[in-house]
Formats: structure tokens, sequence, C-alpha cells
């Protein structure tokens, strides 16, 4: 499919590059008073005027893979985990992907549309068969993070911003594009008042070693 695409450009430039403004491209530059054919037939690559530096796409598909590989090359390779990883380690990385998620612009929009704008009120859900580590007490600076309690929903109050762990697997790096070591669901647990949200969305981190320690970064997401 790819050298489809590639071939379609190249013709298609070739073409561009060889028709003046106001003509077609199956117009060309044919001289007045010439036929087709004989327009047609003083067309080749060797011909005098066509620009050399064009490639085949074999050509352009072999320098990009080259780049590629090149820019692969560059990369460090990933260092192995050490497992299992200890209680501190798990909740280090669970730590930071509450940081991420609760300071980071690039949440901004998730927390406002499942939460209250400018609220502080952050709940942890263990609904889901991955639970919170039970001697998991995450602080972020600037939010009452709390973990919600069953019936202790108050409908008639505004949106609260609910944080739900469904994946927990720290035995092996995860670089799958819709997956992760952690994901996390974000979702509104409270109530309707300044307006019902339906649903929520699952936030992708993948965790691997940096030196000595362990770092979480996010990945991907997914809002149905």
């Amino acid at each position: 499919m790819r050298c489809w695409v590639v071939l379609s450009l190249l013709i298609f430039a070739n073409l561009s590059c060889n028709s003046e403004p106001g003509t077609s491209i199956a117009e060309g530059n044919r001289p007045p008073n010439s036929t087709e054919e004989d327009f047609l037939s003083t067309r080749s690559p060797s011909s005098e005027g066509e620009d050399s530096s064009l490639k085949s796409a074999d050509e352009v598909i072999d320098l990009i893979e080259s780049s590629t590989n090149e820019e692969t090359e560059k990369l460090p390779p990933p260092i192995p985990f050490d497992p299992p990883l200890t209680a501190m380690e798990i909740n280090g990385i669970l730590q930071q992907c509450l940081e991420q998620i609760l300071t980071s612009a690039d949440f901004k929009r998730q927390r406002e549309f499942y939460g209250t704008p400018g609220s502080k009120d952050v709940q942890l859900v263990n609904s889901s068969k991955t639970p919170w580590p039970a001697n998991f007490h995450p602080k972020v600076k600037g939010y009452d993070l709390r973990f919600a309690k069953s019936n202790s929903v108050d409908l008639d109050g505004n949106r609260i911003l609910g944080i739900r762990l469904d994946k927990l697997d720290v035995v092996a790096p995860n670089a799958g594009l819709f997956d992760g070591n952690i994901v996390l669901a974000l979702s509104n647990v409270g109530g309707t008042k300044n307006g019902a949200v339906n649903g929520g969305c699952f936030l992708n981190f993948t965790v691997h070693r940096q030196g000595d320690n362990y770092v979480a970064a996010f990945s991907s997401s997914f809002d149905p």
C-alpha cells in the first residue's frame, strides 16, 4: 500500500512540474501544430529538460526506511525490569501517574469535563478487578485526594473527578499502542448539578527503567 502511495505522489509531482499554468496535465507542454503522437514520442526519461533529480518509488522507499532505521538505532535499548517490583516502587509509579493527570496541561480538558473546573476534589475509585494498593496513600499538592466511599454520592452536587485503577501489570515493559503497564479510568463520581456526563476515558501509561528507578510515561488514551 505504501509503495502505491509513494508512486502516485511521484507521478503526480512529475506531471505537475511539466505542465504550464492554464494547461491540463494531459496537455503538458505540447508545442503548437504538433500531433499528440509526436509529443508523446519525445517524452522519455532521457529527454532534454527532464528532471534527473526525481527518484524512483523504490529509491524513495529505501531512503525512508534507511532514515527510519538510523533513527531507531540511535535510541537506547530498553532496560528490562527486575521484577518483582517492591510495594514502594509500585506506589511510586502510581504516584507519578496521578501527578501527571492532575497537574499536566495535557489532561486539563479531561479533568474539567469529568470533574468541576477549578475543583480540587478528587476521589480514587475501587470498583474494578484491580484495586488500588492498600498501602497507597497518594498526595498531590493543591488537591484533596481521598478514596471514594460506597453510597456516598451527592447526586444533587457538582461533578467530582474519579480515578479508577483498571490495570496494573509491571512484570515487563509494555509498549503497546493502545495498552500500557498501567491503565487509569477517569469518570464523574459526583452529582450532575453543573451538568451530567456519561462514560469515561482511559489513560495508558508505560513503565520503564531509568537507571535504578522506574518511570511512568503517558502513552495513549481511549475516550469512547
